[in-house]
């Protein structure tokens, strides 16, 4: 097989991210669109007719909520999220040090709560929520100024300083020149980022089963400042500002269109925005046979590489509560697309049921004509005299009421939703009458269907805690090449990964503990097991 030259490799990147973007832009966005309109309590395919209600029902949002807290809470509420198994017995501290620090990696030093909260959100309602790990550096500038100066003394910071500028100079009491100047020192600083990705940014190949396969990339509207700041020159950049396909996509305009309608165009050059992507895709680019793994990294809507190197993984991470066997990660199932269609029936249900009422409180009239005065009637206060020439001149007309059907298919959507999500009121705790008349064991039969369903997304959820935390450690293991030290448990520890070997991960969520009564009942039957053998056998005993 002939190698690629650069034309070639240019021409298959940029073929590739085109059709991974069609297939989010054409087929997965409008989807992920539609669950978010939802969950912002929008009805984008129900009209609303003018003078009726506008009633909308808000069972995504209130799915939603209702399970977020719980996933947080499974994965929060252990001091170790994940932890690191060694390989071998020689291995065990530092198995242990290593899972304290990629804990304080990922929810310490960025964020991770709100990391997690964001990433669930998107899994919940949009099918999937991307973090994207990956070691930055940057340069850190301390800038310093002296006065007084010595000649000896502004050679010496000359020599250790990068930028030393003198602002002037003056006579002592004592008659020797001293001088006054800023010295700029600056430091190249690493550390790992871990942020989660707005899922319309990240794009995958249509066909891959697994994530980035033979394709992932990160597209994003990026200013010219911000990519001459990350190394690329400016030539290459200011021909590329120009609207790019992304900013029509569905989803983007859907969770930004509050920020586009303030948003304004700009005359200065280096605020305007172009596209970049970020692509990671696999090309035998040598003709080996191969295809190896290349981070490329273009611009413009046509793709120009800036710049292309073989790396050995890709720095992105999928959740999903419920994955779709056999397909790609994009078309997972959310709680959004069992939820969407309840909401559309209640919120259609509920404007009838309201219209309804409101006709049977107040009903239309009957008037016949020339035998009332018009103004009278249409006057609707309290008491207001009606001038009629005859008694039956004016007459209501009647409605019947239907809201009481209306309520009971409300109920009946309400028990389908619950048959789907296994959230039901009993469980969350909204309806206080709910376990009233209720057997100890049905209540908790019904507790427990609810925790099983959290359970289940949680452990779907734990599949990507568990690859994170892989790609984490990779990252500690290959970039930090000297010891640092860090406060772990209230202690200050030297960590210095260059001796850490390759470890597994073991996924440690808290979801066997119980809830806090649970467990206090379980250490007082195990307190009051300890007293009856410490009776019988004596406090010297072996048990206790």
């Amino acid at each position: 097989m002939a190698k690629l030259d650069d034309g070639e490799f240019e021409s298959i990147v940029a073929g590739s991210i085109d059709d991974a973007a069609s297939f989010v832009d054409d087929e997965i966005s409008p989807q992920r669109a539609l669950a978010s309109t939802y969950y912002k309590g929008e009805l984008p395919d129900v009209e609303a007719e003018e003078g009726r209600s506008r009633m909308v029902s808000r069972d995504v949002r209130d799915t939603v909520h209702s399970m977020l807290p719980s996933l947080l809470r499974i994965f929060t509420s252990s001091d170790r999220v994940v932890e690191y198994v060694p390989t071998g017995p020689e291995d065990e501290q530092v198995a242990e040090q290593a899972t304290d620090y990629a804990n304080h990696v990922i929810l310490a030093e960025n964020r991770g709560f709100s990391m997690l909260h964001a990433v669930f959100k998107d899994a919940l309602i949009r099918k999937v929520g991307f973090v994207k790990a990956w070691w930055h550096e940057s340069e850190e500038v301390s800038v310093q100024r002296y006065t007084g100066l010595s000649q000896e003394a502004l050679m010496v910071l000359q020599a250790e300083a990068d930028e030393v500028e003198v602002h002037g100079q003056e006579l002592d009491p004592l008659g020797n020149v001293v001088f006054d100047a800023t010295v700029s020192k600056a430091k190249k600083v690493g550390k790992i980022r871990v942020e989660e990705v707005p899922p319309e940014e990240v794009i995958v190949a249509r066909r891959d089963k697994r994530l980035g396969e033979t394709l992932i990339a990160h597209r994003k509207m990026m200013t010219v400042s911000d990519l001459v700041a990350m190394g690329y020159k400016l030539e290459d950049v200011e021909s590329h500002t120009v609207d790019s396909d992304f900013e029509d996509n569905e989803e983007t305009i859907t969770r930004r269109d509050r920020l586009d309608e303030m948003a304004g165009s700009t005359t200065n050059d280096a605020l305007r925005r172009c596209l970049y992507v970020e692509a990671y895709i696999r090309v035998d680019r040598d003709g080996d046979g191969i295809a190896e793994l290349w981070k490329v990294c273009t611009i413009g809507s046509g793709h120009r590489v800036l710049s292309a190197e073989e790396v050995d993984c890709h720095p992105f991470v999928a959740f999903t509560v419920d994955p779709e066997p056999h397909v790609s990660p994009l078309e997972a199932s959310s709680i959004a697309d069992e939820v969407m269609d309840i909401q559309k029936l209640k919120s259609v249900v509920w404007r009838n049921s309201l219209d309804a009422l409101a006709q049977t409180i107040n009903p239309r009239t009957v008037v016949v004509e020339g035998r009332a005065e018009i103004q009278d009637v249409l006057n609707n206060e309290v008491g207001a005299v009606i001038r009629a020439k005859s008694p039956d001149a004016v007459v209501p007309l009647l409605t019947p009421d239907t809201s009481v059907q209306g309520l009971q298919m409300l109920a009946y959507a309400d028990e389908v939703k619950e048959s789907r999500t296994g959230l039901s009121k009993a469980a969350v705790g909204l309806d206080p009458d709910a376990l009233r008349s209720t057997a100890k064991n049905a209540a908790n039969a019904v507790v427990s269907a609810t925790q099983s369903q959290i359970e289940m997304a949680a452990r779907m959820l734990s599949d990507g805690m568990r690859d994170l935390f892989r790609l984490v450690l990779k990252l500690i293991r290959t970039h930090q090449d000297q010891a640092k030290v860090v406060r772990l448990r209230n202690e200050w520890v030297p960590i210095d990964p260059r001796s850490w070997s390759d470890m597994d991960v073991s996924i440690n969520v808290a979801l066997g503990t119980g809830t806090n009564e649970e467990r206090f009942n379980v250490l007082a039957g195990i307190a009051a097991k300890q007293e009856q053998i410490m009776g019988s056998l004596g406090p010297q005993n072996p048990l206790v």
